[in-house]
């Protein structure tokens, strides 16, 4: 079996230069070719250096190949990690599925063709503990005002996995970004809060503040808003629901029948 870990460290910023030449390099040749069909030789070469310079990284282009999914993995949870910044769980939600759709389209290797070579490399254990990884950073969002189902997070999780990858490296799901931004957010804040919960309170504010998610107009904006007050929420001041006209307007509630 061949070995999957690097062989040395670099200890200069040097030999992190070269390993990270490598790393491009090998990256740029499996976003077209199978692992099979690429060589250390080629991958040396492309980063410029000598082919012994990459033994004395790397036992082979197959822990170069883990190298990349690993390096490419990091700079996902990266993206992710900076959605915990938002104050509420609209917009942590909002920025985690961004994040995600934004490393996908500047991602080197496309996820799906990466997940193959580790796949053939490790087993499917590798894809669970990625998957596994990606259910933890979604679940750490939820905040004392929101409690995530377990269930739901996994669910979202796998549906944004499958959607996010085709949708930036498939010309099949050939949709705005904008509007696969606000389907996938609705989709996943309706997955994690169980599976009685509904979306309709989210779409109600969207018009509320004049958003149409249908023409991929940003949610992140929604997100920041404040939520509509609740329908048995009375004013301190004047006893009147503070948005009474605008709510009234999506309820449509029949008139009474004298």
């Amino acid at each position: 079996m061949a070995a999957l870990h690097p062989r040395s460290t670099p200890r200069t910023s040097r030999g992190e230069a070269t390993v990270a030449a490598l790393l491009d390099a090998a990256a740029q040749l499996l976003s077209r070719e199978d692992l099979s069909a690429v060589t250390t030789t080629r991958i040396a070469a492309a980063a410029g250096v000598g082919v012994g310079t990459l033994y004395g990284y790397f036992p082979g282009k197959e822990a170069l190949a883990c190298a990349v999914a690993t390096r490419q993995r990091r700079q996902r949870e990266t993206l992710l990690a900076e959605a915990l910044g938002a104050a509420s769980v609209q917009a942590r939600v909002y920025r985690w599925v961004a994040a995600w759709l934004r490393h996908e389209g500047r991602a080197p290797v496309p996820t799906p063709r990466l997940r193959a070579f580790m796949l053939a490399l490790v087993g499917p254990g590798d894809a669970q503990q990625v998957l596994a990884g990606l259910e933890a950073s979604l679940a750490s969002l939820a905040g004392p005002e929101a409690a995530f189902d377990p269930l739901g997070v996994q669910l979202a999780v796998r549906a944004v996995d499958a959607l996010a990858s085709d949708a930036c490296t498939s010309d099949a799901l050939a949709v705005p970004r904008g509007i696969l931004r606000n389907a996938l957010t609705e989709l996943v804040l309706g997955q994690v809060r169980g599976p009685s919960a509904r979306v309709g309170g989210l779409l109600e504010r969207s018009a509320v503040h004049g958003l149409d998610l249908r023409q991929g107009q940003e949610l992140g904006v929604l997100a920041e808003a404040k939520p509509l007050p609740s329908p048995n929420h009375r004013s301190s001041e004047d006893g009147a629901h503070p948005k009474r006209k605008e709510h009234e307007v999506f309820q449509r509630r029949e008139p009474r029948v004298a």
